[in-house]
């Protein structure tokens, strides 16, 4: 489903990201780990074109999507989470959700009043969506909060709602679980796996070892901007160039 051909990017002439390939297929949940500064957030960065490539191709579902605006590549299917969520903290629950519904005829001037009929149901679909993805979190009871009132494993669950929102095929999740209370890890490993279940694919970078392995059906490994091995996690966990990378001797 998605598929990254030498990617590559530097900043000032210092190179992050050195040739980076790296694929996934429909279904899976695939890691992607690697030390601090190994490259790993500016590959979904560069994946989502948050950032312009140096060099490389990114494909989608058989699709060159390589630098197609961030808001094409949502609407191709293609969802990304943050590391700290970005919420609209003076909003509630509920409206953080709405507000991530695609395609909103609402949010143009003149369907507002050439078509306030079909806006109408438009958002009231809208809101029963936003209702169902709360219930799967499991987040009804906090629906009317403000966002900025949330827990730190709360805004995280929030984050991947309003990814769901935009009705992904594919969700590259950045450290889903940091910051997260041990009772909001499992639960988090839970809705991920569910969601697979019901057809969607994954990449996620996480630093949370126990997390990653057991969610994980392959992992990359990724050190000083390139991918150091790829395999199965028992396979990863005993690979003597990651315990090196690791510890600083990669």
């Amino acid at each position: 489903m998605l598929r990254l051909e030498a990617l590559a990017k530097s900043f000032g002439g210092f190179a992050v990201v050195k040739g980076c390939d790296l694929e996934v297929r429909e279904g899976e949940i695939v890691g992607l780990i690697g030390p601090n500064g190994a490259g790993k957030t500016t590959v979904f960065n560069l994946i989502t074109s948050a950032l312009p490539l140096d060099a490389g191709r990114v494909w989608f579902d058989d699709r060159d999507i390589t630098g197609f605006p961030t808001h094409r590549i949502a609407q191709a299917g293609l969802v990304r989470t943050f590391q700290v969520p970005r919420l609209f903290e003076r909003l509630s629950v509920i409206e953080n959700l709405m507000v991530a519904g695609p395609n909103q005829r609402g949010e143009r001037f003149w369907s507002v009043w050439l078509r306030p009929g079909e806006i109408a149901r438009e958002e009231k679909r809208n809101e029963e969506q936003a209702w169902e993805t709360l219930r799967f979190l499991g987040m009804e009871r906090v629906a009317n909060d403000l966002a900025a009132t949330l827990s730190g494993g709360q805004k995280k669950l929030l984050e991947l709602g309003r990814a769901l929102m935009a009705r992904p095929r594919m969700l590259l999740l950045d450290e889903p679980v940091a910051g997260v209370a041990p009772r909001l890890i499992d639960e988090i490993a839970d809705r991920i796996r569910v969601l697979r279940g019901r057809g969607l694919t994954f990449l996620v970078i996480e630093h949370k070892m126990d997390f990653i392995m057991a969610l994980s059906d392959r992992l990359y490994v990724m050190a000083d901007g390139r991918v150091l091995t790829e395999g199965r996690p028992e396979e990863v966990q005993a690979d003597q160039r990651v315990l090196d990378a690791y510890l600083g001797v990669a």
